[in-house]
């Protein structure tokens, strides 16, 4: 089981990294998109789509898309593809923070929300083999949902 932080990027505080992964750049205040690289060079960008922004894409740089999230239209979690796998996304509990990818009934990894700091994300994996993309897509997606939770519960729209 390894754990891995999410971290700010020294000089560019709109660059995070997943060590040894790939990293996330913020697309900034007009869009709110991110595009996920990975170690190995390969760039996707993720974007929210739909009015409420509960589904989530990535997509490769001839627009392909290689990765999808679609949320529950009540609760949390929701389902995962990439690279024609079919997962989920989950949170074991109502009370945590934490979300889960999962593979039928096997967790590969949990990610843990930091806040708004210089480290905010804890990823811990427990398989081997998943792909960099799908880590760092689903590091977009919740943090995306988490986002939009807290702009829900301050009265903002998401």
């Amino acid at each position: 089981m390894a754990v891995l932080g999410l971290t700010r990027v020294k000089d560019d505080r709109k660059l995070f990294e997943l060590k040894g992964v790939g990293t996330l750049r913020d697309g900034g205040w007009r869009d709110g998109d991110k595009v996920a690289m990975t170690a190995d060079g390969v760039e996707w960008e993720c974007r929210g789509e739909g009015m409420l922004k509960r589904n989530y894409l990535a997509t490769d740089p001839a627009g392909v898309v290689v990765g999808r999230y679609v949320g529950k239209t009540f609760g949390t979690g929701g389902a995962m593809e990439w690279g024609g796998a079919s997962l989920a996304l989950r949170k074991p509990s109502l009370w945590s923070s934490r979300w889960e990818l999962v593979d039928q009934q096997l967790v590969l990894a949990e990610f843990q929300p930091k806040g708004r700091s210089a480290r905010p994300m804890e990823v811990t994996l427990h398989a081997q083999g998943v792909p960099d993309g799908l880590l760092m897509f689903t590091v977009y997606v919740v943090q995306a949902l988490v986002r939009a939770a807290a702009a829900a519960s301050a009265g903002g729209d998401g």
